[in-house]
């Protein structure tokens, strides 16, 4: 018998905290934001970062996540992953809790987060993602799904995943902040309503950041290479959606 099998039979530099898979001891934490107007609002999201699992069973071959969007207490992302649970027929879903400090100052992380190479909440589901694969290997298939900002967080997590692990993950977003696109995983598919501004605003200001910076560079008389605001992602790949009767969004009275 291994005594240390749930560390891989490396107990100096891995653990196992949950049972399900090993996780190293020492590693490198994000810190998404360091700007002097966030530090009196204790957002060290690392540290509030959790993640859980809902729902009663493992289906062979394939993993579900799920990441909220923003001003959604631990409580909603913990129903919205049962409603997942339920329509998969009670498997289990993980959760990559996206934690809220507020309607405003969610906006405004989630602005800033959107041109970071890598944020806390996008570090903790690159590594349920590593763990995943590691313990059931290269074939399984991981569907994620996440809505809002949390598309921001899933974007980020799959530039950092080396392409081997990409093609083996597929993303519903749901009125995403960030258009999650093809080429970054298996399959991606982005929904929004046609009421809802907030995908195409995102759109519309990294065009318009990028337009300024081409047109400095003009101004200038040289041009270097584009600063290509966080890759732009194209349009095309956000279907718009006909509203629910009786649906109620944020510009609708």
């Amino acid at each position: 018998m291994d005594l240390y099998a749930y560390a891989g039979g490396d107990p100096v530099n891995y653990c196992d905290p949950d049972g399900r898979f090993k996780s190293p001891v020492y590693k490198e934490c994000y810190e998404p934001i360091v700007l002097d107007e966030f530090k009196d609002h204790s957002l060290d999201r690392y540290s509030n970062l959790s993640v859980f699992e809902v729902g009663k069973k493992y289906l062979e071959g394939k993993r579900f996540i799920y990441v909220n969007g923003i001003w959604t207490t631990k409580e909603e992302a913990k129903q919205h992953a049962l409603s997942i649970s339920a329509l998969l027929g009670g498997a289990k879903v993980t959760v990559v809790y996206n934690a809220t400090v507020g309607a405003m100052k969610d906006i405004e992380y989630s602005a800033l987060s959107s041109g970071a190479k890598m944020t806390a909440e996008g570090a903790g589901l690159k590594e349920v993602c590593d763990g995943f694969f590691e313990s059931e290997g290269p074939n399984l298939r991981i569907q994620i799904t996440t809505m809002s900002a949390g598309a921001i967080h899933v974007k980020n997590a799959l530039k950092n995943l080396p392409k081997e692990k990409r093609d083996q993950i597929d993303v519903l977003a749901i009125a995403p902040a960030e258009i999650v696109p093809r080429r970054l995983c298996r399959i991606s598919h982005n929904y929004a309503s046609r009421w809802d501004p907030v995908p195409l605003s995102i759109l519309a200001l990294k065009a318009t950041l990028n337009g300024i910076y081409a047109i400095t560079s003009l101004c200038c008389l040289h041009m270097p290479e584009s600063k290509n605001f966080e890759e732009i992602s194209p349009s095309d790949e956000l279907i718009r959606l006909e509203p629910h009767p009786d649906a109620r969004g944020i510009i609708s009275f």
